[in-house]
Parts: structure tokens; sequence; C-alpha cells
């Protein structure tokens, strides 16, 4: 089985190469193109599979070489570059390549599946995705009908479950097929339907352990798709104006900035630059024939590979102000001395910067903005 089916070596690679270099994790959630996009066998490993996504993705000469799909919300792959993408002010940083296409009969949409873009710093140094992660913040993120910590479990169908048809509707060949629950009181329950056009097996039966159960929780975006044609059989799904993947074409795609990047309480976390990302399934909705909507990934590209941590900071105003006068630290340091000391964006005084994040230094009586 793995000598048949473990994906091609991958070619030396330059420094600082503007593609990705390594899929850390694929785990999509059930959908109508798991085991065909990439094609993973029946009985392949999670090693296996993994090794497969990054035959789609890991590239040393173009910035879309395939394309695997996550699947329904929640759904994600984690990947990085062979260095850290740098935040350069004022620029877009990084983009992400999508299947997305606008309808030539309706502006504003055609095919937009967007997934939420999430980014780490390798803080502890060990090369793993284990550190915290921060959301690039989307236009939606807003928005009134977005939900945070939406929480979605699927349940693998049991081995003598009966489909349910869809009467009126015949591309559906299993209207009950994954059963999922969520902490959405509008979407309690629901289905990821099975359709005609795709009879495979929906569950990443790879996954270690082979789990008869799935959860996420992430950012749920609001359902957008439309059904035009009001008889099923033309759906349109409008993208977002901007900050997610697969959401625009990608000659209309600039990309995101990683100063979109925000923390767990919607905060800029001001990075200077970023190790790891991570792309999901941001909707969990349902287009009949066309099947659930699927965030699919095609690669990535560093947009200045070359470009150093620390670019484009300079000092601030002299005359500024930091620190709590009743220094908490108890070490009556003021920065009039060599010695440095730290500060956060908002003044307040800290012993130790993360490694990746912006912080005021003051020493010898100079401040400086500084990416630590």
């Amino acid at each position: 089985m793995a000598a048949a089916i473990m994906a091609a070596a991958i070619p030396a690679r330059a420094k600082n190469c503007p593609y990705i270099a390594k899929v850390h994790e694929f785990v999509p959630a059930p959908g109508q193109f798991v085991h065909n996009v990439p094609q993973i066998p029946e009985g392949a490993t999670y090693e296996e599979a993994l090794a497969l996504a990054s035959e789609c993705l890991v590239s040393t000469e173009e910035p879309n070489p395939g394309m695997v799909s996550l699947g329904a919300f929640g759904g994600y792959v984690v990947f990085a570059f062979d260095h850290p993408v740098v935040n350069v002010a004022g620029e877009y940083d990084v983009k992400i390549y999508g299947n997305a296409f606008i309808s030539s009969a309706q502006t504003g949409g055609g095919s937009c599946e967007p997934g939420i873009v999430m980014v780490s710093v390798d803080a502890n140094g060990n090369g793993l995705p284990d550190d915290p992660w921060y959301e690039i913040k989307g236009a939606d993120f807003d928005g009134k009908a977005r939900q945070e910590n939406y929480t979605v479990t699927y349940y693998k169908p049991a081995a003598d479950h009966t489909a349910v048809t869809s009467p009126g509707n015949p591309a559906i060949i299993d209207a009950e097929y994954i059963r999922y629950t969520s902490n959405n009181p509008d979407d309690a329950e629901g289905y990821v339907m099975q359709n005609m056009y795709h009879r495979q097996s929906y569950w990443p039966s790879w996954l270690p352990g082979s789990p008869q159960t799935l959860t996420f929780t992430g950012t749920r975006l609001p359902n957008t798709a439309q059904d035009i044609s009001g008889n099923g059989s033309y759906w349109w799904q409008p993208f977002f104006e901007w900050g997610y993947a697969d959401n625009l074409p990608a000659a209309q795609d600039p990309g995101i900035k990683l100063e979109w990047a925000v923390d767990a309480s919607g905060k800029p976390a001001n990075l200077a630059k970023a190790d790891f990302f991570k792309v999901y399934t941001a909707q969990q909705q349902q287009c009949g024939w066309l099947g659930e909507t699927s965030t699919e990934v095609c690669g990535a590209e560093d947009l200045h590979p070359d470009a150093k941590p620390g670019a484009g900071i300079g000092e601030i105003e002299a005359d500024t102000t930091f620190g709590d006068p009743s220094d908490p630290f108890g070490d009556s340091s003021d920065g009039s001395s060599a010695t440095p000391v730290y500060y956060t964006l908002q003044g307040v005084r800290i012993a130790s910067p993360l490694p990746g994040t912006v912080c005021i230094r003051v020493a010898s009586g100079k401040a400086e903005k500084i990416r630590f």
C-alpha cells in the first residue's frame, strides 16, 4: 500500500523559496471531495494521506501545483514555507490560492467558498505548529451574523446506514448521509448530504485512530449561498470583500496582510512574522446538487520572500511617555540607563516580549518601536 500511493520526492529548494515547503496537518471535515481531492484510497494511513496532500501543495516552481479540499465547516490544512513570512507594513504579505470563480451572469460572486486564515509564530522554537493561533481579520470580522466559537461534531454513518432520498431532487442520493450537531441554536442538527456525482465515502477514514466522530471549533461565517433559479438548478455564492482563502479568483485576490492578525480578544496581534498558516472551511451550508460549501487550497506564495523581520520599523516620538508610575516590576528602571525596558504599544510595561511581537524598547533615554 505505502509504496503504491506515497507522494513523489520533493525537489531541492532554493533558500527562501516563495512557495509552500511543508504540509504539517491535513484534516478535512466530511465532504463530497474527501478521498477524491486529493485521491486517497480507502485503507491509507494518515502519513500516506499527508504525503499525498503535500504532493498537491508543496512546490519549488509554481504557487498552485495542485489542490486539496477541506470538506464542510472546520476541515483544515496547516502548512509552512522554508522561512518566516515577514509582516511588511502596509503590504500584502502572502497569497493563498483556491479555485473560486466569478459568474458571468451574476456580479459579486459565483463559486466562492471562503476559508478563514490563521497564522502562528514558532515562539517555542521547536519547528511545530503548537503555539497560539491568530485569526486574519477578514471583511466580515465585525459582522453580526458571524459566530465565534462555533463547535460542530460530525458522526460517521453506521455500517448498516440506509440512504434517505430527497423527493424532488434526484441529484441528492442521501439527504441524511453524515449527521452533525452544533452549538448554534438555529442549526443545532443537520446533514452533509451525498450527491449522485460523488458516491465514494465522504468520511476521512485515514485519520489516526479511525474516529467515529469529528469535532471542530472556529469562527463560522454567515451562510450566503442563494438559489438564483428558484428550482435548485443554479446556486450562486457571493464573495466577501477581502481577507479569506478561496474567496476570490487569483487574478482579483491581492492576498492577505499579516497586520490583519488579531488575538482571541480581537485586538491586533502586532506580529513581525508568521511561521505557520492554517486554513479552514468557514461556512456550514448545503447548496443542493452542488453539495456542501468546502474551501479548496491550491497553494500559497510569500509575496516578499527576501524581506527581513523588522523592515520598515522606525523610531517613535521622543516625548512619548510609557509605563506605570507605580513600577510594578520593582526595579525602578525608567529607560534612562543602557539596560532596556519594554512596553506594549498601549504603554503597559512587560518583562520579556514574545518573539515576533511589536513593542516599545526604551534604553539610554531613547524610545524605539521594534519587532522582537
